[in-house]
Parts: structure tokens; sequence; C-alpha cells
């Protein structure tokens, strides 16, 4: 019994793995994140970038160019361009989806783009240079996760899978936030529901993206 699972899994993986490995490579952002605060800051997020981001990204635009569209595996530079723009769309609105939470309810989002910008850049805290290097990073984060989704689902996004998708980047939100950075506090409810609302909200503008730029892409 197990050997037939496991005889009707390999080829389902093997069809996908170079998918999931591909999405994982433009998850970047995140992973320089993650090294920061596992160290506790032992790793500078501008050394995370470097390592999880720009050496992956290198590797991604290698294999968009050599791989291409053999074994119909569909990343050719031009579909992933349209992956990068379907993806500014769903960041733009996972953000202004939180702007009324800190007008209403003085729920901050922006507050720990201070810390990683002045981490990169060396600049005073709350400086200029250390919000704009934060909201960089921030922006990098949100966007890189679109693309990773529109690799997985090769850009035909639905409604189910982008809020699987949501869902999935929520629960990392209330797990890893909590425990790695609001570690002074205990989050109130509207913050759970603020996380959980926005990325809703993201999940909104990955179905609508594709659908709203079709003029000018085909997913063919």
């Amino acid at each position: 019994m197990v050997g037939g699972l496991k005889g009707r899994l390999s080829p389902w993986v093997k069809a996908r793995a170079f998918t999931w490995f591909y999405a994982a490579l433009l998850f970047g952002p995140t992973y320089a994140l993650l090294s920061f605060w596992f160290t506790r800051g032992s790793i500078n997020l501008g050394t995370g970038y470097l390592l999880f981001v720009l050496v992956p990204m290198i590797v991604a635009v290698a294999l968009a160019g050599f791989v291409g569209n053999k074994n119909r595996l569909g990343f050719d530079p031009r579909l992933l361009a349209s992956f990068a723009v379907f993806a500014l769309l769903p960041y733009t609105i996972y953000d202004w989806a939180r702007v009324p939470m800190n007008y209403f309810f003085g729920v901050a989002f922006w507050d720990h783009w201070f810390d990683w910008g002045s981490n990169i850049s060396g600049a005073p805290l709350f400086a200029l240079q250390s919000l704009s290097v934060g909201l960089f990073t921030h922006v990098s984060r949100g966007w890189s996760m679109a693309v990773s989704y529109y690799v997985l689902v090769r850009g035909r996004a639905t409604l189910p899978t982008a809020f699987v998708f949501a869902w999935a980047m929520t629960i990392f939100y209330w797990i890893f936030f909590p425990t790695f950075v609001l570690v002074d506090s205990k989050p109130p409810f509207i913050w759970w529901f603020t996380a959980w609302s926005s990325h809703m909200a993201f999940a909104l503008g990955l179905w609508y993206a594709p659908r709203l730029f079709s003029r000018y892409f085909s997913m063919r």
C-alpha cells in the first residue's frame, strides 16, 4: 500500500518540483528577514538580502533564460515579467487595507521599517533614510510573495488558491511576529484582525491582477 502510494505521488511531485523550487527562490526577502530575526540580529539584514535575495534572484533569472519553456515549464522571461507586474497590485491593496486600522485603532504597520532600514543603512533610527530603506524591504517581501504565488499557479489565479495562499501568509504572520518581533507586548485582538483582513485583501488582489492586466499580457 505504501509502495503504491509512493508510486502515485512520485510522478506528481516530480512534475511540480521545479515549480516549487522556482517559487522558493523568489521568496528571498522573507528568508532575509527570518535570518535577521532568528539570529536576533547577529546576521545583518543587509547581509541577509545579499545571501537570500541577490544570489537566489541571479539563479532565478539564469534559470528563466536557460530553461524557458522547455518541457512546458512555462517560465520564460516574458511570462515572469508579467508576474512581476501583476504582483504590484496585491501588495498595494494589502498596504492600503491596513491604513484605516492605523487611523481608527492606532495599529501602526510601518514602525519596524525604521529598525530594518537603520540596520541595513547604518543611518540613525528615525532618519528618513532608515524609513526609506525599511520601506523597500517591506515592499520587496510583499511583491516577492505575490510573484511566488503566480509562479505556483502559473499565472492562473483563482479565488480558492489565492485565499489558501493568503491564509498561509496570515498563519505565518500570526506565529512569526508575536514570537520574534513583538516580544515585549501582547498583541490585542485588533492586531490579529488587521493581519487577517489585510492578507484577505491581498488575496483579492492576487485574483484580480491578471484580469486587470489581461489586455497587456497573455497567459498562453
